[in-house]
């Protein structure tokens, strides 16, 4: 999975906020604010990844247990699902 070229992440005043690159994007409401670890998840998904690779990654970078870091993952993923940011 990976996420649309159609949307990038910035750092507004301390803030991750992920925005469309396009103008029209903007008003389809689809601007997400994110924690520095799913502003990691978001840099990782720029790239063709899976789910159990985002998980490695998670694990290697962070102080979370497995199960904490797969639930975490698959409730990001499921707002960028909703929110149309995934191919």
């Amino acid at each position: 999975m990976k996420v649309k070229s159609d949307f990038l992440l910035r750092n507004v005043g301390g803030e991750h906020i992920v925005v469309p690159a396009m103008a029209q994007s903007f008003y389809q409401n689809r601007m997400l604010r994110l924690s520095e670890t799913g502003a990691f998840l978001f840099q990782l998904l720029q790239c063709e990844i899976s789910e159990d690779e985002l998980n490695a990654k998670l694990l290697e970078t962070y102080d979370v247990d497995a199960v904490t870091a797969k639930k975490d993952i698959e409730e990001l993923l499921d707002v960028f699902a909703r929110k149309g940011l995934l191919e």
